[in-house]
């Protein structure tokens, strides 16, 4: 009897905490909660005349005392009030009891891209944009749950500047040789200052070459700024032969090629300096 009892008692505890964790398990369960996406930060990873890089950080709160997963995310980038670029990446991540991600999500826009597709924004500054994300989660009890999220901000519009041949003009003129300034014309469209900071050049005329040259800290263009650079040029007609004293002393049309690249930098931390490449000809008159 006294086996039988103790027997008894030893079943009644197994299946008394049995029951107690089943209910605790289930009380758990039962309180699980949906997790919590926020953006945490969202900035300009790159920039350039080209395109834009931009990186949003998204934190995953999990408050629930079990490990969850996520299963991937998607997301559709709006500019102008229209769906611009979408995609999903199914990304697995575990997120600790009560712990806490960073999410990032790149996104990459070609500003060629973004003029062709909407016309009215070449004339803009900056456009606003708003990013629609949804996170999958995989939750027990809860099964696939998807939070949304969204986002909205301001976003550059960035163009290339402009250049042109603004004028040949003569300074002085002898048997010997000849003194003249090419300037270049340059129209800063974007609505931040640029500098250019180094200019590799050659200026040829009907096939002959005038001048070539490297020039350092060439000149710094206000927000919507125009500038001119003046290129002096030197000529000696004994090495180039009596002919070019002829086609100045003519009224004829001179026929000109410019090739030439700019180091161009700005005050933006993100673009760093690029190199431009700058290729024009045509006729252009001489001024005296």
């Amino acid at each position: 009897m006294k086996r039988f009892i103790i027997s008894l008692f030893k079943s009644i505890l197994v299946f008394g905490l049995i029951f107690l964790n089943c209910a605790t398990v289930n009380q758990m369960l039962n309180s699980l909660q949906r997790p919590g996406v926020t953006v945490d930060r969202v900035h300009i990873s790159g920039l350039s005349f080209e395109d834009i890089d931009l990186m949003f950080d998204l934190k995953v709160n999990n408050p629930n005392n079990i490990k969850i997963s996520l299963a991937g995310f998607d997301y559709d980038f709006f500019l102008n009030n229209n769906s611009f670029v979408n995609g999903q990446q199914d990304k697995g991540l575990s997120i600790d009891a009560n712990g806490e991600s960073i999410v990032q999500i790149p996104i990459n826009l070609k500003f060629a891209d973004i003029y062709q597709t909407y016309n009215s924004l070449k004339n803009n500054d900056s456009t606003d944009y708003e990013l629609k994300m949804g996170f999958a989660f995989d939750i027990p009890v809860l099964g696939n749950v998807r939070v949304p999220v969204s986002t909205k901000g301001m976003l550059p519009m960035v163009k290339f500047p402009s250049f042109s041949i603004h004028s040949l003009k003569l300074d002085r003129i002898s048997l010997g040789g000849a003194d003249l300034k090419l300037q270049i014309a340059v129209d800063n469209p974007n609505a931040f200052a640029l500098n250019l900071d180094k200019m590799n050049y050659q200026f040829a005329v009907n096939g002959n070459s005038w001048v070539k040259g490297l020039s350092q800290n060439v000149t710094s263009l206000n927000q919507k700024g125009q500038g001119i650079i003046d290129i002096p040029i030197s000529l000696d007609f004994l090495k180039m032969g009596q002919s070019v004293y002829q086609l100045l002393t003519g009224n004829n049309q001179l026929n000109y090629n410019f090739n030439g690249d700019f180091d161009v930098s700005t005050s933006i931390k993100q673009f760093g300096t690029v190199n431009l490449p700058v290729k024009k000809n045509g006729s252009i008159s001489l001024t005296k």
